[in-house]
């Protein structure tokens, strides 16, 4: 039997799609780490919100898959520092306009990784990071 495919079909498989990436598909996929979290912070992880001391498992609850993720020797986002390799998870949002900004408040240090100006998308602008030090966030920065 053939059928037409419908509208219907598109949107709902769009929306199917976006279910995989809310917090409440991260939790499903990961209970245990959801679990092991006292109530605040549950409360906390399903309104996105990450902080420093949480493990890799708890960032991907809040913030969901990161868009780049970068391997240093030392902390980048702090001048001078030896404190040892760190991997940091940039999370990105495309804009449109100038990619020529100014940088966030406090975003001194950040590794220039964005903007990346793309022709026809407009340019990717960091919205957080996350710097981890052995498995642990050592430090959690949003930006508007």
């Amino acid at each position: 039997m053939n059928r037409a495919f419908t509208p219907w079909a598109v949107i709902l498989g769009a929306l199917a799609l976006a279910g995989c990436h809310s917090v409440a598909a991260r939790i499903r996929e990961r209970p245990a780490a959801f679990a092991a979290l006292d109530p605040v912070r549950q409360r906390e992880i399903r309104l996105g919100l990450a902080r420093r001391g949480d493990t890799e498992d708890v960032v991907y609850l809040a913030l969901g898959r990161p868009s780049a993720i970068q391997d240093y020797p030392d902390d980048p986002t702090v001048p001078g520092s030896r404190s040892g390799p760190v991997r940091i998870w940039y999370y990105f949002t495309l804009a449109a306009g100038n990619p020529r900004f100014a940088p966030a408040p406090g975003s001194e240090g950040v590794p220039e990784i964005d903007p990346v100006p793309d022709a026809t998308l407009g340019y990717r602008q960091t919205t957080a990071l996350v710097v981890f030090q052995h498995g642990t966030a050592i430090r959690v920065r949003y930006y508007r």
